[in-house]
């Protein structure tokens, strides 16, 4: 079984690393509420979903301390396979998605499956709060200075996008 995956950014420095990426990335990205990805007692509208459609990128921000993944929804958009969705007052629709899902924030939401973790384990980037060397104003310098920091996993992995 393939294992499914999803980046999160834990720590200080995220949003001048989000901001550089989704810059770079542009009408690919798409920002998604938090709360699409983590658990509730009720369900979300399905035209969160529809939103996600074309996007290469997707970005959630800030998790909150004690909440849990909605590990069957990040499954279904992380798995492959075509899921329904619909915009308001439209009919539903069915779309592969075809995204990275990176989400950041200082709290790491918890999974509450007692399956093995190989089926949904988040890959963590712990970036940096200051990166050395001048400062680092606009998108194009923000970019240099990301590409010039030393090489560490999680920027070959962001690198993979």
């Amino acid at each position: 079984m393939r294992r499914r995956e999803f980046i999160t950014l834990l720590g200080g420095g995220k949003t001048t690393f989000i901001n550089a990426i989704t810059a770079a990335m542009g009408d690919y990205h798409k920002t998604a509420p938090i709360e699409t990805f983590t658990a509730s007692s009720h369900d979300r509208h399905p035209t969160e979903l529809a939103g996600l459609r074309g996007a290469r990128l997707v970005t959630a921000n800030e998790t909150e301390e004690g909440r849990r993944w909605a590990e069957r929804r990040i499954k279904a958009l992380t798995g492959g396979d075509p899921i329904p969705a619909r915009f308001m007052r439209q009919d539903f629709f069915d779309y592969t998605p075809q995204f990275k899902l990176l989400v950041a924030g200082n709290h790491k939401p918890g999974l509450r499956s007692q399956q093995p973790q190989r089926f949904l384990r988040p890959d963590p980037i712990h970036p940096k709060g200051h990166l050395k060397g001048p400062p680092c104003h606009g998108v194009a310098l923000r970019l240099a200075c990301i590409s010039s920091a030393p090489a560490r996993r999680s920027q070959r992995r962001v690198g993979a996008l």
